[in-house]
């Protein structure tokens, strides 16, 4: 929500946020994040993003080129800025 500009930005991120499901940290989660930070050398933040996204089956859509490898096909990186 920090770059949103006006009410209707503002807007928009909140209604995106709502309708996305919450995923709580697992223990599942906490220990598939500890090995991909350990083999990927990815920062913690991250490592648990991607140990959620494996978890629940699930594609990681990031800006964020810098942090994954654009050649991971759990990755998907959508534009660059």
């Amino acid at each position: 929500m920090t770059g949103a500009e006006n009410d209707a930005e503002r807007y928009a991120a909140k209604t995106l946020f709502e309708s996305m499901r919450r995923v709580e940290l697992s223990a599942a989660i906490a220990h598939r994040a500890v090995d991909l930070r350990r083999r990927l050398r990815l920062k913690l933040p991250d490592a648990i993003v991607l140990a959620t996204a494996d978890r629940e089956g699930c594609i990681l859509v990031t800006r964020h080129a810098k942090d994954f490898d654009p050649q991971d096909p759990r990755v998907r990186i959508p534009y660059a800025s």
